[in-house]
């Protein structure tokens, strides 16, 4: 119910749905606000399972081009299932374990779609709201089938799809790798740590991962930088 008034509420504040005009004018209203309703649906979905599926699978050439013509109500669409609120709250809290702790008890409002959109559309309005969400510590998937007794086995990228999904969209939005895109505030690079160097955390694996994000391609960086030194 409440994800059905906020996709109505959306279109009717965006204009995408008139209840008056001419006839060819209403017909393409209504084929707008068919594109945005079962864009919505999607948008808003939080039990997400296809992480893979390309975009133009998704979304038709036609679809696509209509959420480009009507990007400001598509960028609404995308904060509201991002969670703006949540995040707007979070930066008046201090920092360290009081965000983290704020951060499970508003609950995680993941949009799987709604960042691929931003991703695909470039909205660098949402940016924030996609870094959030990346920096969201999360529990390791924990497939069948892999070697759990080797640390390797915790830190693939399918373990953090969710993860994943907000990378991706954070290097298409900004158009950098994500080490480059992202640079940690002192109380998140301490939060990191604080996971990363404490085994029993649930987290713990999820840190390792982020951590190598980050820092892992700026170490091969400057090895290939060392590595054409001339040497004395």
């Amino acid at each position: 119910m409440k994800k059905t008034a906020m996709c109505a509420l959306l279109l009717l504040l965006c204009g995408c749905v008139a209840s008056h005009g001419p006839m060819e004018k209403r017909s393409v209203q209504d084929n707008v606000a068919h594109v945005f309703a079962t864009t919505a649906i999607r948008v808003f979905d939080v039990d997400h399972a296809d992480f893979d599926i390309p975009i133009e699978e998704v979304f038709s050439t036609h679809d696509l081009a209509i959420l480009g013509e009507n990007r400001d109500a598509l960028v609404s669409m995308i904060e509201s299932a991002l969670g703006r609120q949540d995040v707007m709250l979070l930066d008046k809290v201090g920092s360290g374990n009081d965000v983290s702790m704020i951060e499970f008890a508003l609950g995680q409002q993941d949009s799987v779609w709604g960042a691929r959109l931003a991703g695909h559309f470039r909205v660098e309005k949402v940016l924030r709201l996609v870094r959030h969400h990346f920096l969201t510590p999360r529990r390791c998937y924990g497939w069948e089938g892999p070697d759990y007794s080797q640390l390797e086995s915790f830190l693939t990228d399918n373990q953090y799809q969710y993860s994943i999904t907000y990378l991706e969209a954070i290097e298409a939005i900004t158009g950098k790798p994500i080490a480059d895109a992202i640079a940690l505030t002192p109380a998140e690079s301490t939060r990191i740590e604080k996971h990363a160097t404490n085994e029993k955390s649930v987290f713990y694996h999820w840190a390792l991962w982020i951590q190598r994000k980050l820092n892992h391609q700026k170490a091969e960086q400057g090895t290939a930088a060392d590595a054409h030194k001339p040497r004395r």
